[in-house]
């Protein structure tokens, strides 16, 4: 067993939840146990966005969330919620703690081009949608967007978002560039920072996913 740390020796605390898309809530332990320990860190820490949950892609299953119109959009938003909770208790409330997603493809729709990123900017509407109600939980990079996106947790954490699926479709190479740049910068300007990669795809895996191969 992992020796919990004692609260006051602690900066910082990151929770991992990948592939929740199709968890519900009251027949996953997973979401039961989690939501017990965002709840119990936020409350002994008893600081502003020191509690994050990060969600590193397919947070709605099948194919993310689908038009307001659709027969299937209720499921998925239940589904969206189901993980969004895990920021809204009291405790989570009462201290700021983050709930910061990132789509995979899944969330994309498993689509490229302009289909994709509309299934994302759903995804973004109901986050901010959510955020008008309390919980502090946001997209990133934004929809279409492939970061680097920094969040700089307190001292000593920095988190570097980048959106993979946005690799598996056609770039141009100055586009390719600008974004390699942009994530050198992010990952020198960290100075003594812990980074953490936060991204969906492995770039190599003896997984049953292979690994990303950048088109």
């Amino acid at each position: 067993p992992v020796e919990i740390p004692d609260p006051a020796s602690v900066d910082a605390v990151v929770f991992l939840l990948g592939d929740g898309g199709a968890t519900e809530a009251g027949r996953s332990p997973t979401l039961a146990a989690l939501a017990r320990d965002v709840e119990a860190w936020s409350s002994a820490l008893g600081r502003d966005s020191a509690v994050s949950v990060v969600y590193p892609g397919d947070i709605v299953y099948p194919v993310g969330v689908r038009d307001r119109d659709h027969p299937d959009f209720e499921t998925d938003s239940v589904r969206l919620w189901n993980q969004i909770e895990l920021v809204a208790g009291p405790a989570s409330r009462a201290h700021a703690s983050l709930g910061l997603f990132l789509a995979g493809n899944h969330d994309w729709g498993n689509a490229r081009g302009e289909a994709g990123v509309r299934r994302v900017e759903n995804l973004a509407r109901a986050l901010e949608r959510a955020r008008t109600t309390g919980p502090k939980v946001t997209l990133l990079p934004g929809p279409g967007e492939p970061g680097p996106v920094i969040r700089d947790l307190r001292r000593n954490v920095r988190l570097v978002f980048v959106d993979t699926h946005w690799f598996l479709q056609a770039r141009a190479p100055r586009e390719k560039d600008a974004f390699f740049e942009a994530l050198a910068d992010a990952l020198t300007g960290a100075d003594d920072r812990q980074v953490i990669m936060v991204q969906h795809h492995p770039y190599r895996s003896a997984g049953p996913h292979d690994a990303l191969r950048p088109g």
